[in-house]
């Protein structure tokens, strides 16, 4: 994302999942790695027909997460 002016004021990576098998978002080694502070990552669950859940978390957080 850019303001008006041109700066970036945010990266988004969208990762989605479809179906309510529980099995989560695919995520790879490279994950546990970036943690750019205005990186965020936006967890799409397509599993339910209508009102998608959308989980927004910081790669700071996901890092943490992905090396356990």
């Amino acid at each position: 994302m850019r303001s008006p002016d041109g700066a970036i004021t945010a990266e988004v990576q969208a990762k989605a999942r479809s179906g309510r098998s529980g099995k989560g978002w695919r995520m790879s080694e490279k994950h546990e790695h970036i943690a750019r502070h205005r990186l965020f990552y936006c967890f799409v669950d397509c599993g339910h027909e209508t009102n998608w859940l959308v989980y927004v978390m910081p790669a700071q957080h996901v890092a943490g997460f992905a090396s356990s």
